[in-house]
């Protein structure tokens, strides 16, 4: 029986997509924490900006920020963040810091009330 190019190849493939070394899903990638150090330096550019909207940040100036401190030998070159990272860290402390005032709002108006 002869098999033509194309079907063998579908054969080769069809039975190689499935070996656990092809498989992405189990494969671990190493996740590098960010330091406290430096969800410090980043939670007190976002209230500056907060305070007063005149010195808000935007991801660029915070990750040229991060680049000076390494060359003031203030943090290693290895804490520094990259622009997506810290674009999905204002968002997510942003989230949260809304949820906050959200709250306190409303604890201010139920004692006002009272």
């Amino acid at each position: 029986m002869d098999i033509d190019p194309i079907s063998k190849s579908a054969i080769i493939f069809g039975c190689e997509w499935a070996l656990s070394e092809n498989l992405k899903v189990n494969q671990k990638v190493l996740t590098k924490r960010i330091t406290e150090y430096v969800k410090g330096l980043l939670t007190i550019m976002f209230h500056t900006g907060t305070a007063n909207p005149r010195l808000k940040m935007n991801t660029n100036e915070i990750h040229e920020e991060l680049l000076k401190r390494v060359t003031d030998n203030e943090i290693s070159k290895d804490n520094v963040l990259k622009v997506s990272i810290i674009a999905n860290w204002i968002i997510s402390i942003s989230r949260s810091f809304k949820k906050t005032m959200i709250l306190r709002l409303l604890e201010e108006a139920e004692s006002s009330e009272q």
